[in-house]
């Protein structure tokens, strides 16, 4: 039964990679400690939740930064940046995971195109937005099964 809240606990993170107002790795770690906490650290111990929560940080930084290094790579401003933050959030919104993708790459490309920049250079930095939000997805979808898997190998 404990197993069992674990991993609905750690399914509701997965659903996170879809619905990015869940934070994913953070709550597959819950599902970890719920698991530990009820089986007294006996199997699941101090030591292999710090492991988890470590993945779980750098993986949270790294999504996090992936969509800004992906516009900067692609000769994003800070205003397309800002432009991708926003668009994101009205997007989302709108259009719950599919707004926000296309939230981001408007924002970015409409407020880089107002602020001056080529409509080129403004689509490249739209476009490098895009390409750091897929670079997100990617981690959190490595990570995410990572620490399912390492924690069902620590179980079984």
């Amino acid at each position: 039964m404990i197993l069992t809240i674990a991993l609905i606990i750690m399914f509701i993170g997965i659903i996170g990679i879809l619905i990015p107002i869940i934070p994913n790795l953070p709550i597959i770690w819950l599902g970890a400690f719920f698991y530990a906490f009820f089986t007294d650290f006996e199997i699941v111990d101090k030591n292999f939740l710090i492991l988890l929560g470590i993945i779980a940080i750098i993986g949270f930084l790294l999504d996090y930064f992936s969509g800004i290094l992906g516009a900067k790579k692609f000769g994003a401003t800070k205003w397309g940046l800002i432009g991708s933050i926003i668009g994101g959030f009205i997007g989302f919104i709108i259009l719950n995971i599919f707004g926000l993708i296309i939230g981001s790459f408007l924002g970015a490309l409409i407020l880089e195109y107002i602020q001056g920049a080529s409509f080129k250079q403004a689509l490249k930095s739209g476009t490098g937005t895009f390409i750091g939000f897929l670079g997100g997805i990617i981690i959190k979808v490595i990570l995410s099964f990572t620490m399912i898997g390492i924690f069902l190998g620590k179980v079984f």
